[in-house]
């Protein structure tokens, strides 16, 4: 979910993970943009939620399409958790390891992919 969000809004990875399901209006289809994870330098249980964002127009309310909408209805139903993209038990994923996630898994694919490829 958190590549399907990221292609279709162009979120920075430290926003998608800081989500959550209150910061989209589904109905409107609008998500808000107002958060992040704070994680550079910081080990796992250091990382914590900002308000500051990297640019000032970060912080905003977008328009999102009717198909990521039906595809984040469907998330909710099934995430039992506040935040969108989330371990197991509910806690904030270390950017730095859904990113080595993800280069493990192009590579082991023989696809050339890194997060940064959706902001595009």
């Amino acid at each position: 979910m958190a590549l399907i969000i990221g292609r279709y809004t162009g979120l920075r990875i430290s926003e998608v993970l800081a989500l959550k399901k209150s910061d989209f209006d589904l109905k409107s289809n609008q998500m808000t943009v107002q958060r992040r994870i704070e994680y550079r330098d910081l080990k796992s249980k250091e990382i914590h939620l900002t308000d500051r964002l990297k640019t000032k127009s970060s912080k905003c309310t977008v328009e999102i399409s009717q198909l990521l909408s039906s595809y984040l209805q469907e998330w909710f139903e099934y995430n039992p958790h506040e935040f969108v993209i989330c371990k197991g038990n509910g806690e904030f994923i270390h950017p730095i390891t859904f990113q080595d996630r993800i280069s493990k898994t192009s590579k082991k694919l023989g696809i050339d992919f890194h997060y940064h490829m959706l902001l595009n």
